[in-house]
């Protein structure tokens, strides 16, 4: 499966580096929105703890986003299929 952010030019693979860094931006600001939203409600107090661990498990996600991204190698099919 192709990554979301590659594209494929002539056989060459072009990565959409903008695109990639506002997903990454905005998925980081919801978690911590997400993450402060529910410290707040249960605790009643903002948590510097889930904040942390939010934006742990975020980072290691994009790391694994990224890799996917800057690995892909597009294939094409014709040379694939020739011995």
């Amino acid at each position: 499966m192709k990554p979301v952010f590659v594209s494929s030019r002539n056989g060459q693979r072009h990565i959409h580096w903008a695109k990639l860094f506002v997903y990454a931006v905005g998925l980081m600001l919801a978690a911590a929105a997400v993450a402060e939203g529910l410290a707040y409600l249960f605790k009643g107090a903002f948590s510097v703890g889930a904040l942390v661990l939010a934006e742990t498990l975020v980072i290691l996600l994009l790391a694994r986003i990224v890799i996917r991204t800057v690995a892909y190698q597009p294939v094409d099919f014709e040379q694939a299929e020739s011995p």
